[in-house]
């Protein structure tokens, strides 16, 4: 019958499953025993020591007798998980094991003529030696049991008929010279391997804090010391604490328990982030105003880790793909806005912007009133204006003077009708007003019909007549250095005094402008003619009419 070659082919899938059982971490535990009770035959004293193989592929054992108590021929064994049993093979460089045998509850066993003959229960059973020599040949073996999934637990915890394991002994001093011993399945370790598990920090955790507090518990016959990533750690009882430090990232926490029995460990992995997320505000503008009653807020934020919260003035607001919009109500004056970012592990960013809602302005012109018409240029213009400050105001392009809550400004005017237009503008906006001005400065033009520049008269009063033309109202109007009715056009008698009479009319529009027209005339009455005293006029004279006075 052929036996499992002690050494098989390795094959991808063993291999895939041994990388997957190393992937996975889990304590490590070693544990010994001493025993020699017997199945059958003599009672030889045994040692047998198991320990988790490094990376979780396996089991080292060793088994061992007593120089001088026979030849060690074989060692078998169970697997609490029996789906197990397949995938186990044997790693013995030594060469000492020579033939080996994975079964579910029937592998070969060393029986006559030294050779693995069927039997029951066993899961696994070892053959040491060449030939089963006997005479002390092989007093100790030193292998490894490789699968995925196989630990000392997995090994210690499974008995067949309450043995954990069976040892086979040949040509022993004893009687029967030979002997098939067992271990007990109540029968505990030399003393008691340390097992040990974390049970602060979480595997997985995320945390912005270093050093970090490991704590945990343990098993084992005292003394028990531990260590986590090199760290001491305090031992209470069956608990333990120590206080490790952390590098920024990744980081494996590998906790290590040893006594006088054996050793454990397990580890777990924490993040250490200490770099609060980046925020932005992107708009409003910081010190910006508006005269809106709200605001679009939006900007972006980044952090390696999640973000557990953020928010905008206090409020919770939605990242999509780590950017946001939030729209946020004002109050007038001064709005403060801060978003902040709090990640994961706990750090917080944040970012602050200002932003003013100002109250519009509003405008009047209280000087000059509209209609006004003037003969001046430039023209003062004042009135009132109120807003948030600070506040411009633009007079028909000349900067207004602003103190307080008035305005003054000296615009420049030009001929005839001017549209006087006075701007106020603040961060909240802006207003106008505006008024009719009419710039005049042409004199009225003043005409004399008559009389004639230069005409003689020989009676009085006269008439003078004329027009007055103006694009304004006549306001004044002078004839002859008398006040007359102002019209466009006149007509008044006037007495003339004797020799040279010089006529002025002189009139003055709405706008303050005056025109004027003059001449000269002379007034030369005729004299009455003298009388004889026989009552005939005297001969040789010329007579003179009567005057017109």
């Amino acid at each position: 019958m052929s036996h499992p070659e002690v050494f098989p082919l390795p094959r991808l899938w063993l291999y895939l499953l041994l990388a997957l059982g190393a992937l996975s971490p889990r304590p490590a535990v070693a544990v010994e025993y001493t025993f020699g009770t017997p199945i059958a035959g003599d009672s030889v004293p045994v040692t047998l020591s198991l320990s988790d193989a490094p990376g979780n592929v396996g089991v080292d054992v060793v088994v061992s007798i007593p120089a001088g108590q026979g030849d060690l021929l074989g060692l078998f064994g169970n697997v609490a998980n029996e789906a197990l049993v397949p995938l186990m093979v044997i790693s013995d460089p030594s060469g000492i094991v020579t033939q080996s045998s994975f079964n579910a509850n029937k592998v070969w066993k060393v029986g006559g003529g030294n050779v693995m003959n069927p039997v029951g229960n066993w899961d696994w059973g070892l053959r040491f030696g060449c030939n089963g020599s006997a005479g002390g040949a092989v007093q100790s073996a030193s292998f490894r049991i490789i699968g995925p999934g196989v630990t000392v637990s997995q090994l210690t915890s499974a008995a067949n008929q309450g043995w954990l394991f069976g040892v086979r002994i040949q040509s022993t001093p004893g009687p029967a010279g030979s002997a098939k011993v067992g271990l007990l399945a109540t029968q505990p370790p030399n003393g008691q391997a340390p097992t040990i598990a974390i049970s602060s920090p979480a595997d997985g955790l995320l945390t912005a804090g270093t050093p970090i507090a490991v704590s945990g518990t343990l098993t084992g016959t005292a003394p028990v010391s531990v260590t986590v990533n090199g760290v001491s750690a305090t031992v209470t009882g069956s608990s333990y604490s120590a206080s490790v430090p952390l590098t920024e990232g990744a980081n494996t926490l590998s906790a290590n328990a040893t006594n006088s029995s054996g050793f454990a460990s397990t580890a777990v992995s924490v993040t250490l982030d200490t770099t609060p997320p980046v925020v932005t505000i992107s708009a409003p503008a910081d010190g910006g105003g508006t005269g809106a009653s709200s605001v679009n807020v939006t900007g972006t934020v980044a952090d390696a880790s999640a973000i557990s919260s953020f928010t905008v003035n206090g409020t919770a607001a939605t990242l999509t793909d780590g950017a946001y919009t939030m729209t946020l109500a004002l109050v007038v004056g001064e709005n403060p806005i801060t978003a902040t970012a709090t990640d994961a592990a706990g750090n917080t960013g944040s970012a602050a912007i200002s932003v003013t809602r100002a109250t519009p302005p509003t405008i009047a012109i209280d000087a000059p009133a509209t209609g006004l018409l003037t003969g001046q240029s430039p023209i003062a213009v004042t009135g009132t204006v109120s807003g948030t400050a600070p506040l411009v105001v633009n007079v028909n392009g000349v900067a207004a003077a602003v103190t307080g809550a008035s305005f003054s400004a000296s615009v420049p005017l030009e001929e005839g009708a001017n549209a006087v237009f006075a701007t106020a503008t603040n961060i909240g906006g802006s207003d106008s007003a505006s008024v009719s001005v009419t710039l005049d400065t042409i004199p009225p033009g003043v005409t004399i019909a008559a009389p004639a520049n230069g005409a003689v008269f020989s009676s009085t009063p006269q008439v003078v007549a004329g027009t007055v033309l103006d694009a304004s109202p006549i306001t004044a109007l002078s004839i002859a250095g008398s006040s007359a009715l102002p019209a466009n056009s006149f007509t008044r008698a006037i007495d003339l005094q004797s020799g040279l009479n010089p006529i002025a009319v002189e009139a003055t529009d709405a706008a303050g402008n005056t025109g004027f027209a003059s001449l000269v005339v002379t007034s030369r009455p005729l004299r009455r003619r003298s009388r004889s005293r026989s009552g005939h006029p005297p001969t040789g004279r010329a007579c003179r009419l009567p005057s017109s006075r």
